[in-house]
């Protein structure tokens, strides 16, 4: 029979050549067409041995991929070259995902509740809610003061002696201890006069 038309190892037909009626004239023609097949499969070994086990090469597919290939869990990419193309990112719904930087400006402006800002921020067309703040007794001129502090140090009405018409063109007097209204001083008076001329 003629020698099989293959060129490739799975085109090889292991029942051939049959040994009880294939003319044994042919047996150098299948002898070639096996070196020429196992040439056609691997042309680039060279003049070199394969020394990798059968469980190495099986491995290969764990090793090195094709682009496109998607992975999961912990590989090890150790000595090798990884390039990475440009990511696509949908929507994030869940806190872990990437996100684009489209995605995060176009976000409105958002503070947690108890932040803390230092230094220069911009807060322009933003809704700003302080809580109420609380203060200690100031010791220094830049310090701020509570409106009660504030009001315990006004001179206001109520804390002076009763004002009535009989108070009229009095001056506020005080022993050391309590403010009442009466004449002023005799040098306070002179002084008065002298001004009025």
């Amino acid at each position: 029979m003629p020698v099989e038309a293959a060129t490739w190892i799975n085109q090889l037909d292991p029942t051939k050549p049959n040994g009880a009626t294939d003319d044994i004239a042919e047996g150098d023609d299948h002898f070639r067409k096996i070196k020429e097949v196992l040439q056609n499969q691997f042309p680039s070994l060279g003049m070199a041995a394969v020394s990798v086990t059968a469980a190495q090469l099986n491995d290969v597919v764990n090793k090195a991929s094709p682009s496109g290939q998607t992975y999961t869990g912990t590989h090890t990419f150790s000595g090798a070259t990884v390039v990475f193309g440009t990511p696509t990112f949908g929507t994030p719904t869940l806190a872990a995902h990437a996100a684009t930087k489209a995605y995060a400006d176009a976000l409105p402006f958002v503070s947690a509740s108890g932040a803390t800002y230092t230094g220069t921020h911009n807060f322009s067309a933003a809704t700003v809610s302080f809580g109420t703040p609380t203060f200690g007794t100031p010791s220094l001129a830049t310090h701020a003061a509570t409106k009660a502090y504030a009001d315990s140090l006004a001179f206001g009405a109520t804390g002076l002696p009763g004002v009535s018409a009989a108070t009229a063109n009095k001056s506020l007097i005080n022993d050391g201890v309590t403010a009442s209204w009466g004449e002023p001083p005799l040098t306070a008076r002179s002084l008065y006069f002298a001004t009025m001329g």
